[in-house]
């Protein structure tokens, strides 16, 4: 079974992963992508959505059978109705996959969704398809390896890089920040580059006791290098919130990607963190 990704605001996750993905305003199903190699075909829509007001977007994973029936193609060219496996087939054969979307006409089951994972916000085109970059057209590691000559200038050219906060200035917003969206923009910068700091000074979230907030702190302690980065990622798996622990045992696979799922065993009863461990 394909594993396919729903662009969402992050504000309406939880309802999400407890009641499901329903048809949007308008909408005569539920648009979503294919997860593939192609990094930037899969996501290719975050940026344009962002324009409609939402400021942060969840990827909501689920996976559907092949022989699903869906619509797909270019989103200004009539789409063709098949199965899900020709929909893909269609896809991956393109040369050129910027604008393709897919479309399920019906809700998508809670118990269809796998996994909720907090993504860069910078990822994709607006307005239209080829309008960001007149070079390459995607960007992922397979197609533009690291160390190739000029591949951080087409990386940026082709998703310009959000201006980035010093570390003490996010740390000082996020003392003051109440806003949801605010908060995960804010956590999204401190992700995005790898750090010495001591998380402890993060606590203060924690002690908040906003859950949303306490999932966007579970979802970027992997990017520390302290060793209290991982004491805190454990203490997180015993939260109440199923979301915070499921993120605190995704990050402790990537912070220990050898010994991670040794380090979750006793917590491997529980089926957040078991969810983590199998994906």
């Amino acid at each position: 079974m394909p594993t396919l990704v729903h662009l969402a605001d992050a504000k309406e996750a939880k309802k999400i992963l407890k009641n499901g993905i329903k048809p949007g305003k308008n909408a005569s199903g539920v648009f979503f992508m294919p997860v593939s190699q192609d990094f930037f075909g899969s996501y290719q829509w975050l940026r344009e959505l962002k324009r409609s007001g939402a400021k942060t977007f969840v990827g909501i994973y689920f996976k559907l059978s092949s022989s699903e029936e869906v619509w797909y193609g270019h989103y200004n060219e009539k789409h063709s109705k098949g199965s899900l496996g020709e929909g893909i087939g269609d896809f991956l054969e393109r040369d050129d996959r910027l604008g393709y979307e897919f479309l399920i006409e019906r809700k998508i089951e809670a118990s269809e969704i796998v996994k909720m994972r907090h993504l860069r916000q910078g990822i994709g085109w607006r307005y239209a398809p080829h309008s960001h970059l007149k070079e390459s057209l995607c960007v992922c590691p397979i197609c533009v390896s690291r160390g190739e000559i000029n591949a951080r200038k087409k990386i940026n050219k082709a998703e310009p890089p959000e201006p980035r906060l010093a570390y003490p200035v996010l740390l000082a917003k996020l003392k003051t920040e109440t806003d949801e969206d605010a908060v995960g923009d804010l956590f999204s910068q401190m992700k995005s580059k790898r750090r010495k700091s001591d998380p402890e000074e993060l606590r203060f979230i924690i002690d908040r006791g906003e859950e949303s907030d306490i999932a966007w702190l579970a979802a970027s302690l992997s990017s520390f290098k302290h060793p209290n980065a991982l004491k805190m990622l454990l203490e997180l798996c015993t939260h109440e919130g199923d979301e915070v622990r499921e993120l605190s045992a995704e990050g402790i696979l990537e912070l220990r990607p050898k010994e991670g799922k040794e380090l979750l065993n006793e917590f491997s009863a529980d089926p957040a963190i078991a969810r983590a461990i199998s994906d």
